[in-house]
């Protein structure tokens, strides 16, 4: 044995990996998070983002909470994904379910787990999976670093376990990375419509004009995204008899153009309004189009001498709950819905759900 290997410094693996990873999360990774509001926790910078979503009831009715998009691998094109879909992979896929494989935490599936509906519960979650999950890995031995890897990480099986848990941390450095771009993203976008905004208590100052005024038949070509073109069709219907018993609005832009719309139907409940068929076009989501429907819809329904508003949501939609949550809105209830609703071949079929019912009263 030689000199320089009797004097060579012993080092100890296990704390250099958990120090690595320690060393970004406290100074950067993790205080970058704090503030996270729920309008940036859901929101879908463009349309067809991966985020949470409330999986369908039980056959007893039950709510099953959320869950995670996903889709089949080998995809041409990777999907946008929102904050929500970006900490609920690290909750679960990245650390909770290695956790409890590899270090008796508690068990974690995807397929059931209730993803966190707010910031808050977010940020506690994914503090609880990497304390767990760091103190799992500083109290390994270096023959356990050194142990291969088995079927249950097909990417690293057979490899030493040192090399899954430095893709851990490659993967919670990169995840938290890009939530950090999403928030720069969201505090700075370039699309902002007039008015202050009111985001976790703080006013935000907004750029473009909107005019909030009753829709009229020259505009259903300009609502052609806001649903199927059944959807359209009715709507149109109810916009030529124009007979009072239900008000359609949409927000519309200097150019013309229709960025959201609502209905408001007077005559469906007998001590209320209900308001519905809210929808904001994807380009232009979470920069208060629908807090402003809802509280034109809401003057509307004053004005008419009424002193409760109704909202139904469907139970895979929880960005619209937390929005009517977050404007006042109480649950009082869900039952079963259905309605007519058109197919990309152009066939009409039933489309049944379940609908949480919230209610407000105006003052």
């Amino acid at each position: 044995m030689s000199v320089a290997a009797v004097n060579e410094p012993e080092i100890a693996w296990p704390a250099v990996i958990g120090d690595q990873l320690q060393f970004h999360w406290s100074r950067l990774g993790r205080p970058r998070l704090d503030g996270l509001t729920d309008d940036e926790y859901l929101w879908e910078p463009v349309p067809d983002c991966w985020s949470l979503r409330r999986r369908p009831a039980r056959v007893d009715g039950s709510g099953r909470g959320l869950g995670i998009d996903a889709a089949a691998r080998g995809s041409a094109i990777d999907p946008v994904t929102t904050i929500a879909w970006r900490l609920g992979h690290l909750i679960v896929d990245i650390l909770g379910a290695r956790t409890h494989r590899l270090f008796d935490g508690p068990a974690v599936e995807r397929d059931d787990y209730p993803f966190p509906e707010t910031a808050e519960s977010a940020l506690k979650q994914l503090d609880d999976a990497y304390l767990r999950w760091s103190d799992g890995v500083t109290h390994l031995t270096e023959d356990e670093l050194a142990r291969p890897c088995g079927p249950e990480e097909p990417y690293f099986q057979g490899q030493p376990l040192a090399t899954l848990l430095l893709h851990v941390n490659r993967e919670l450095l990169c995840h938290c990375a890009e939530v950090a771009l999403l928030m720069d993203l969201y505090a700075h976008g370039s699309v902002r419509l007039s008015g202050p905004r009111r985001t976790g208590g703080a006013a935000r100052t907004l750029s473009l004009d909107l005019t909030i005024r009753d829709v009229q038949v020259g505009d259903m070509p300009k609502l052609a995204w806001s649903g199927s073109p059944l959807h359209v069709e009715n709507m149109s219907e109810h916009v030529r008899t124009a007979d009072g018993s239900i008000d359609y609005i949409a927000a519309f832009l200097p150019t013309g153009e229709a960025v959201g719309k609502g209905e408001i139907d007077y005559l469906k409940r007998p001590d209320a309004a209900e308001i519905g068929s809210l929808a904001v076009h994807g380009l232009v989501q979470s920069q208060g189009i629908g807090s402003l429907l809802i509280e034109t819809a809401e003057e509307r329904i004053r004005a008419r001498g009424l002193t409760s508003a109704i909202v139904g949501v469907e139970e895979d939609n929880p960005r619209a709950r937390s929005l009517y949550e977050r404007l006042g809105y109480k649950v009082v209830g869900s039952e079963a819905d259905t309605w007519d609703e058109m197919g990309a071949d152009g066939s009409v079929f039933t489309h049944r759900t379940v609908c949480t019912f919230l209610s407000k009263t105006l003052s």
